[in-house]
């Protein structure tokens, strides 16, 4: 099966590939760059990273034009719950058999300090992540580490929900 995921993330196209070897898909796995979406670096609430997940996913099924293919659009964004700052990704997939589906990763707790610092830089360019490094070092690409003192990473919750996503799809192998 070819697969296509609307990023060049190393951290996507890694947690993609962990859960098709976990689940024994043979897949071939593509990271697509996508043009400038217009999405905030930052997005915030459920409605603009489900709308970033499903247009990743749109624009790469779009672009590639492969009927047969699966295509993967993952957003992370955060999400206000009272006092606390939640980072949960939304995982869109276009499936040629099943069709759409839409599934989330567990979330992680992030300093409600760094997501004011990055509310007032703005979220179009500064990610809480982004202040996450800055403040408490490791990677703004993985800030999921640096909260869990290295306990779960970005890439095993992106993980974690592909495996949930892919046990929903009737899986064609080569």
């Amino acid at each position: 099966m070819e697969i296509y995921i609307g990023s060049t993330s190393d951290i996507k196209y890694k947690a993609v590939q962990n859960a098709c070897n976990i689940l024994e898909i043979e897949a071939s796995i593509n990271k697509v760059k996508l043009d400038y979406m217009g999405q905030n670096a930052q997005p915030v609430g459920f409605l603009n990273t489900s709308s970033g997940s499903s247009s990743r996913a749109s624009r790469v099924k779009l672009k590639q034009n492969q009927p047969d293919a699966m295509f993967i659009g993952i957003e992370n964004g955060v999400f206000k719950c009272g006092q606390c700052i939640i980072d949960i990704a939304v995982i869109t997939i276009f499936h040629p058999e099943k069709g759409r589906i839409m599934v989330t990763s567990q979330g992680i707790e992030f300093p409600y300090d760094c997501f004011n610092v990055a509310e007032e830089r703005g979220f179009n360019t500064t990610t809480v992540g982004q202040v996450i490094a800055e403040k408490m070092g490791g990677s703004p690409d993985d800030p999921h580490s640096t909260v869990t003192g290295g306990k779960t990473s970005r890439e095993e919750l992106l993980t974690g929900a592909l495996l949930t996503a892919f046990s929903q799809l009737p899986i064609v192998e080569k």
